[in-house]
């Protein structure tokens, strides 16, 4: 889970989530994911440390500010599982793990399906303006074609297959990079086509 999707279910800013995992006090808590100690190019945050999160977010709601008083609750082994509802669905009550884990894990399915549709779209758009750049340069060669069927200068016919040999060059790039596209495409629509069959099959399981 990233950190922006545990505030939004601790219904906490963001760098609340950052300030909580860099503590002094707290830190050794949390996951090297948490902390970004595993290499890791952006934060991930396991169950534990969720856990650990509302647990901190609870004792300062209760009036609990001094960093070594939660440290010892922590310490203590004291996790509250209770999570703001109102962080979810604009109830003031709180909901157990488990409807949190859900809520987290339709909020990701939702997130990961919009990327994929998106570079879906961005790829049929690349695909669209390489045809045209195809088309372009078609036109191009007919219009060459058609200068120097007219033409006997020598120079001509050797400006002809200069060009022409440049336009072969730039169509056969365009048609692999057509290719490499429509591949992309292809391999994001059977990904994005396996991500609606699970989420339909977490439906009827459900």
């Amino acid at each position: 889970m990233r950190s922006g999707e545990a505030a939004k279910i601790l219904g906490v800013d963001r760098n609340t989530v950052y300030n909580w995992t860099q503590n002094p006090e707290l830190s050794h808590f949390f996951s090297p994911g948490a902390k970004m100690e595993d290499g890791s190019a952006q934060r991930i945050l396991t169950q534990s440390d969720l856990l650990v999160l509302n647990t901190i977010r609870t004792k300062r709601g209760q009036g609990i500010l001094d960093w070594k008083e939660i440290a010892a609750v922590l310490e203590s082994g004291e996790r509250v599982q209770d999570f703001p509802q109102n962080a979810i669905s604009g109830d003031p009550r709180t909901v157990p793990l488990h409807q949190v884990e859900q809520s987290a894990k339709a909020m990701i399915t939702t997130g990961e399906r919009d990327q994929a549709l998106s570079k879906v779209a961005t790829l049929e758009a690349e695909v669209i303006r390489l045809r045209d750049v195809e088309e372009q340069l078609r036109s191009q060669v007919a219009e060459l074609q058609e200068k120097l069927s007219g033409a006997e200068a020598r120079v001509v016919r050797e400006e002809r297959d200069s060009r022409e040999a440049a336009i072969r060059e730039l169509t056969k790039e365009s048609m692999n990079l057509i290719r490499e596209y429509e591949a992309k495409i292809s391999d994001f629509r059977a990904k994005l086509y396996e991500l609606e069959r699970r989420q339909e099959q977490k439906k009827s399981d459900g």
